[in-house]
């Protein structure tokens, strides 16, 4: 059984070894778990691994050896309000049928709400990576998930990558809440995480144990979260504390 007791630096990133701290490790675990089973993203798949003395995280290669890929930029992501970028983003899909475009604006709305549940930080350029296509391009499989869970929501949150800004509530967002009504479901989607089942399949199907400390921490996150949430009846109305 893996016992996460070291205190490790990451070695090397980009799908091969990685190596972190104890709760960087439950972070990727419990972030590619949530992404793929609430948001519907795809993500790198992580799996336990020991490197000599230290316990860390392998992942697989999962870029394609025939396709191009680019990170997040400012060519592509050059406005601060998520409601211009989107329209923008339009620009880069030539063909009369616009369904590659509508399915990269699901999947951004889908990443951003995951990220505000997840409170993720570090959303530079170079943790969002994207997929060229036929026509237009695609989100790639998320694969940094350093510094989650971090930051409980008070009465506001900061959302900052470099997709978009926007603060949490703001007039951004309820404009974008009209224009992408999906939106407003995927927000909603935090609320059917149930943290503490997600914490025992973790150590089920990677037979790890997780202390109470980690535990608790988690479900303390899960709950402040929600619970900003459930006030923001703008988002949603049936939902009361």
């Amino acid at each position: 059984m893996a016992i996460f007791t070291e205190k490790t630096k990451i070695l090397e990133l980009n799908n091969k070894i990685i190596c972190t701290e104890e709760k960087e490790i439950l972070n990727y675990l419990l972030c590619e778990k949530i992404a793929s089973t609430i948001y519907k993203l795809q993500t790198a798949h992580f799996i336990p691994a020991k490197i000599g003395y230290k316990t860390g995280l392998a992942s697989l290669n999962f870029r394609k050896p025939d396709a191009k890929y680019f990170y997040a930029s400012q060519e592509y992501f050059p406005f601060r309000s998520p409601y211009d970028t989107f329209a923008f983003l339009k620009n880069f899909f030539l063909f009369l049928d616009l369904e590659p475009y509508h399915k990269l604006i699901d999947d951004l709305l889908r990443l951003i709400s995951f990220h505000i549940f997840t409170g993720l930080r570090d959303l530079i350029d170079c943790n969002l990576l994207f997929q060229k296509e036929i026509d237009g391009f695609s989100l790639a499989p998320l694969y940094d998930f350093d510094f989650s869970f971090e930051n409980g929501i008070l009465e506001k949150y900061h959302y900052k990558s470099s997709i978009c800004i926007f603060d949490l509530p703001s007039e951004d967002l309820i404009k974008l809440l009209e224009f992408y009504p999906n939106f407003r479901k995927y927000l909603l989607f935090m609320l059917e995480i149930d943290m503490g089942s997600f914490l025992e399949e973790i150590k089920e199907e990677n037979d790890l144990e997780i202390g109470e400390l980690y535990q608790n921490y988690y479900l303390k996150q899960d709950k402040i979260k929600k619970g900003f949430h459930k006030k923001l009846t703008f988002i949603n109305p049936f939902c009361f504390l």
